[in-house]
């Protein structure tokens, strides 16, 4: 794991008693992943071929 969040560069909290840094971690990749979201394309028919970093709204 690297030191920081993707998007945001959260930096993540270092190991410790208790593993409290595990949850923490966790709760700052989620925030990462919400925080700021923006679709790209919202009339897509099918999942774009790659998914790295991308937010896209499929219709069915």
């Amino acid at each position: 794991m690297s030191g920081s969040t993707t998007n945001l560069l959260l930096p993540y909290l270092l190991a410790s008693q208790a593993q409290k840094h595990v949850t923490v971690n966790e709760s700052l990749r989620l925030l990462d992943g919400l925080v700021q979201m923006a679709v790209i394309d919202r009339d897509l028919t099918a999942p774009p071929a790659s998914w790295s970093s991308i937010r896209s709204i499929t219709c069915r």
